[in-house]
């Protein structure tokens, strides 16, 4: 769905007055959709990993993944991200065979 400048500054607009007007921010909330895959997903591609773009002791390497559209599965290549903080260990996406099919668990920082 795309949505135009005017719109999309209207909702910035909007949701910047209601913060305002709040005596506390909500908690987060996360949303995570939980698709089953009846097809397994191909084998992970060989990647190159390059150099972390600053100290290594502050990034993790994700590793690729392919992800499920609904229709196909996309490539989805692995990258650096920041370490938040250096006593947790990051945890790639993966997908788990289960009795009604297969599921991606996303990554998480443990």
């Amino acid at each position: 769905m795309k949505i135009g400048f005017r719109t999309a500054s209207a909702i910035i607009l909007l949701s910047g007055l209601t913060a305002c007007n709040q005596a506390a921010p909500p908690p987060e909330q996360v949303i995570v959709e939980r698709q089953v895959i009846h097809e397994a997903p191909p084998p992970p591609r060989q990647e190159v990993i390059v150099a972390p773009p600053g100290p290594p002791e502050r990034y993790a390497w994700d590793p690729g993944r392919w992800n499920a559209d609904g229709h196909q599965f996309q490539w989805h290549g692995g990258n650096w991200i920041p370490r938040q903080d250096p006593h947790r260990a990051w945890v790639p996406a993966h997908w788990t065979h289960t009795a009604t099919g297969w599921v991606q668990a996303p990554g998480v920082w443990r």
